[in-house]
C-alpha cells in the first residue's frame, strides 16, 4: 500500500501529526508512506523512520499535483482539509481520508465562548485513521534526529540554562 499523508503548515500542526505515520506504518507495516509539506517544515520529517518520502510542496499546485500523480498511491490522509488539499485529492482521484476541523466549535469558542468539547489536534489527527481501524497508541509524538545533530546535542553541557534535567 502506497499512502500518502497531507499537512503543508504551520510548524506545531507538523510536529502534532507525528504519531499518524507511526500509527500508518503500525497498521500497514509493508506501505510506503510519503509526507508532503512546505519546505520550510520538512526536516521535522528527514528522519523519521515511518517515512520512505517527504515532498517539498512549494505553492505551485499544477507542478506538484503533476508530480504527485505518477506516484499512484493507494490512499491520501489529508490532515491539512484546505482547499490545496481538497485540490490535490480531487485530481489524484484516489480513495482519502479526511481530518475533522470542528470548524464550527471552533468558531463558537473563539467568537462567543461557548465551552464546547474541542478535540486536541493530536486526538483528531489519530482519530482521521479510525476509518481504518487505528486508534491512539499513547506513545506521544516522534521526533528523531539524525547522528550527526545527536552529536551536537551530546555536546550541550548538562548544566546549560534551565535544562539541568535534559538526559540524552
Amino acid at each position: 500500500m502506497k499512502i500518502l499523508v497531507i499537512r503543508f503548515s504551520s510548524l506545531g500542526d507538523i510536529v502534532l501529526s507525528t504519531p499518524v505515520p507511526r500509527l500508518l506504518k503500525e497498521k500497514f507495516p509493508k506501505s510506503e508512506i510519503h509526507f508532503i509539506t512546505k519546505k520550510a517544515y520538512s526536516s521535522i520529517y528527514y528522519n523519521n523512520k515511518n517515512i520512505n518520502k517527504v515532498i517539498n510542496f512549494n505553492n505551485n499546485l499544477y507542478e506538484i499535483t503533476k508530480k504527485l500523480k505518477n506516484e499512484n498511491y493507494d490512499l491520501i490522509v489529508d490532515l491539512h482539509n484546505n482547499l490545496r488539499s481538497k485540490f490535490i485529492k480531487f485530481f489524484l482521484m484516489k480513495p482519502s481520508i479526511t481530518y475533522n476541523k470542528q470548524f464550527l466549535k471552533r468558531w463558537l469558542y473563539t467568537n462567543f465562548k461557548i465551552l464546547l468539547k474541542i478535540n486536541h489536534i493530536v486526538d483528531s489527527n489519530i482519530s482521521t485513521l479510525s476509518s481504518l481501524g487505528i486508534k491512539n497508541d499513547g506513545k506521544g509524538l516522534d521526533f528523531y534526529l539524525n547522528k550527526n545533530e545527536l552529536k551536537k546535542i551530546r555536546k550541550i553541557p548538562i548544566n546549560f540554562g534551565n535544562y539541568s534535567s535534559l538526559i540524552i
